[in-house]
C-alpha cells in the first residue's frame, strides 16, 4: 500500500512485498499539508517483506494495531524531521525479523502501553509473548491467556477490535 496522508481503520495489510522500503506501507510526503502522516487504528500489518520498514516507512499514529511476522530489515522505518516523531499506542509488534525501528532522523518513535519484543522505553511497554490464536498460520486473534489483554491505556481505545469483537 501506498499511502499520502490519513487513516486506515480496522485493516489488514498482509503478504506484501517491496524491492527497498514499505513492505506493508510506505508513506511518501509530498508537501500537502494535513498530509505527512498516517494513522492507522485496529490494523493488522503482517508477513510483509522489504529490505527497510518490512512493515512500515515513514511517519505513523498506531494505536489498537498488531505489527507481527514481518521479514526483512527494520519493522517500522520511522521518518518525519518536518512534524514530528511516529507514536504508538495500545499496539503489539512481535515476531518480526530485523530492527522493531530504525528511525530516519533522530526522533524516535513515542510508544506507549504496548508489547514490544526485545523492549522499548516507555510508560506501560512490556515485552511479553503476546500469545496469538496461531501465527504461524496467519491467526493474530489473541488467546484468552494473552498478557495483552486489559493491559493497554483506555485512553487511545475503540470499542471493538479488527473483528468487530467488543474489547474488555
Amino acid at each position: 500500500v501506498f499511502a499520502e496522508g490519513g487513516t486506515l481503520i480496522n485493516c489488514q495489510i498482509i503478504n506484501n512485498t517491496a524491492n527497498f522500503s514499505g513492505g506493508g506501507i510506505k508513506m511518501a510526503s509530498r508537501g500537502f499539508p494535513g498530509f505527512d502522516s498516517v494513522s492507522l487504528i485496529s490494523c493488522l500489518v503482517a508477513n510483509n517483506n522489504s529490505s527497510n520498514g518490512s512493515g512500515l516507512a515513514g511517519q505513523f499514529d498506531i494505536v489498537n494495531c498488531t505489527v507481527a511476522s514481518n521479514l526483512g530489515g527494520s519493522v517500522l522505518a520511522a521518518s518525519g524531521a518536518d512534524s514530528g516523531p511516529s507514536t504508538i499506542k495500545n499496539s503489539i509488534f512481535y515476531f518480526n525479523a530485523g530492527t522493531i525501528v530504525k528511525t530516519g532522523t533522530s526522533l524516535d518513535p513515542q510508544v506507549t502501553y504496548s508489547i514490544i519484543q526485545n523492549g522499548y522505553e516507555g510508560p506501560g511497554n512490556i515485552d511479553l509473548n503476546p500469545l496469538f490464536v496461531d501465527a504461524e498460520n496467519g491467526d493474530f486473534r489473541l488467546s484468552q491467556y494473552s498478557p495483552a489483554i486489559g493491559s493497554g491505556s483506555s485512553f487511545a481505545s475503540t470499542s471493538t477490535d479488527i473483528n468487530g469483537v467488543l474489547r474488555p
